[in-house]
């Protein structure tokens, strides 16, 4: 991983679009993940792929975590929808650590120290739930996922899932 914008602690996915907004995305084949601390290796010529500002950010969030003000679960369906969102979460529990399948919804820690996809959702299971996609490959978790239940109104949610939701613009 890229030590630039806090590529190796866990990611920091705003500065991280800000990276790709102003230097463009190389395609996996051409920049793949290493797993190790390393310089960038970016070249700017092999970039497919940009981002544009939108109110002079390259991202959006979803309520305010930094005020106490997090996504609801119908804030966050609708964003995800549309596209992926960067959640940020507290993954160093031992629930989280060790999961394997099913709706996850004892993780109390909500402290953010590590950043995932979450790419869909399902609000009609008997247990509602966020999909999210983990880094630390298929053999982790459900081929990669974890399912995080969703919690009512304005809560941090399951590991914090719900308190800092944002997508690229």
């Amino acid at each position: 991983c890229c030590t630039d914008y806090n590529g190796c602690n866990g990611g920091d996915y705003p500065l991280a679009w800000d990276y790709v907004g102003k230097h463009g995305l190389e395609t996996e084949a051409d920049y793949p993940y290493v797993g190790a601390e390393q310089v960038c290796q970016y070249n700017s010529s092999k970039a497919m792929a940009g981002l544009a500002k939108v109110n002079n950010e390259y991202s959006t969030s979803i309520g305010a975590y930094w005020r106490g003000e997090y996504g609801t679960p119908e804030e966050i369906m609708t964003a995800v929808a549309i596209r992926p969102a960067a959640v940020g979460i507290n993954a160093s529990g031992f629930r989280f650590q060790t999961y394997e399948s099913g709706v996850l919804t004892n993780c109390t820690a909500t402290s953010m120290n590590h950043a995932v996809t979450m790419d869909g959702y399902d609000s009609t299971a008997s247990t509602p739930y966020f999909s999210v996609r983990n880094s630390w490959g298929e053999g982790w978790g459900q081929g990669g996922y974890v399912l995080m239940g969703m919690q009512a109104g304005n809560s941090k949610g399951v590991c914090g899932v719900q308190q800092d939701v944002d997508y690229p613009n």
